[in-house]
């Protein structure tokens, strides 16, 4: 995620954050895979000042682009380890709005891990029906 807000330009990835001073008017977020992005960071631009730019699905770094989806909103950062446990991650639905999870790109790992939860409770709640449990399973 790449936003701009004051006078700093914000690069977030899960679990990282870092801000170069910058100027200029950004009114929103791009959003790109980090995969892509490595070539940058190994070799940044060399010009003075680097222009950023996003114009027709690409963000344009000085002479470098990367595919990116632009998003209106400005980027709220959710604090989340890289390496965080399966509940850390399913406590985020009820810590932020949906909204934020979609623009930080974690509800497409949040639903697979949803998916996985209701999966392991209906096995768990198969082997109790001989105690009278059952499996309640609250929707999103």
């Amino acid at each position: 995620m790449i936003s701009f807000e004051g006078t700093d330009l914000h690069f977030v990835m899960q679990g990282m954050k870092t801000m170069i001073a910058g100027q200029g008017y950004w009114p929103g977020t791009a959003r790109v895979s980090a995969k892509y992005s490595i070539p940058l960071i190994k070799l940044p631009p060399e010009e003075e000042p680097v222009t950023l730019r996003v114009k027709d699905g690409k963000l344009r770094i000085g002479t470098y682009s990367i595919s990116c989806r632009w998003q209106t909103t400005v980027f709220v950062p959710i604090d989340l380890p890289l390496d965080a446990p399966p509940i850390e991650t399913l406590r985020l639905r009820f810590k932020y709005p949906l909204d934020d999870l979609a623009g930080a790109g974690l509800l497409p790992k949040l639903g697979d891990l949803e998916q996985e939860a209701r999966k392991k409770i209906k096995k768990a709640a198969g082997l109790l029906t001989s105690y009278g449990i059952s499996a309640w399973i609250r929707q999103p």
